[in-house]
């Protein structure tokens, strides 16, 4: 379970910063764009439901009851890629202007709620194997890292594509996002001390670094 856990965080990512792209381009996808965007949606599909087979196979019950929130965020996102690619195939002034402004706000949140979800997994986990909690612990972080650090840019993007000024709620996510970057990295160094300082995790922390 630890390791299928992990799976979708890099498929959703990079596919909802295709989304926030195609849906504030002036111009309608492409089937080049579209053939990426399917792709990615693939993989993502894949990964979910790999991560969901493992967990309802666990035979961990901590596992298993969080099988059906996950489910529901894998339909949700269903929803919000259905409502993206409407948008996307129109011109910018056709499209539903709650989806250009919405839209990749509320794909944003999925990493994160599916991380929460997976909470009491990792703490069961902990309770099996110490010595893989540290592990799963140092990636979790990490990927909690990833999620941060893509909030400064898509706030930027988000004023640039819809040509509105960066108001004040804007500087102040900004900064929310930039001290949260900064805490948690200090705590994966910290965890990553707890391993034993591992060569492999070491070199990863000098190209994050």
């Amino acid at each position: 379970p630890p390791r299928s856990t992990l799976f979708p965080y890099t498929t959703l990512f990079r596919s909802r910063g295709y989304y926030l792209a195609d849906v504030l381009a002036d111009n309608a996808i492409d089937a080049t764009e579209r053939a990426k965007i399917d792709k990615l949606k693939a993989e993502t599909d894949v990964a979910f439901a790999e991560m969901i087979d493992r967990l309802n196979g666990s035979g961990i019950p901590e596992a298993t009851a969080k099988v059906p929130e996950l489910r529901q965020i894998v339909a949700r996102l269903a929803d919000l890629r259905a409502e993206g690619d409407r948008a996307m195939a129109l011109p910018l002034p056709q499209r539903d202007k709650t989806t250009v402004d919405t839209l990749f706000q509320r794909l944003l949140k999925l990493p994160g709620e599916t991380d929460h979800i997976l909470d009491p997994v990792e703490n069961a986990l902990s309770q099996l194997d110490s010595e893989s909690a540290r592990f799963i612990s140092v990636a979790r972080m990490s990927w909690e890292m990833r999620d941060l650090a893509s909030r400064p840019s898509a706030l930027f993007n988000t004023a640039l594509g819809t040509k509105k000024p960066f108001a004040a709620d804007g500087m102040e996510k900004l900064a929310a996002a930039t001290a949260r970057i900064d805490q948690t990295w200090i705590r994966i160094q910290a965890a990553v001390a707890r391993t034993g300082a591992r060569p492999r995790l070491v070199a990863a922390l000098d190209v994050v670094r």
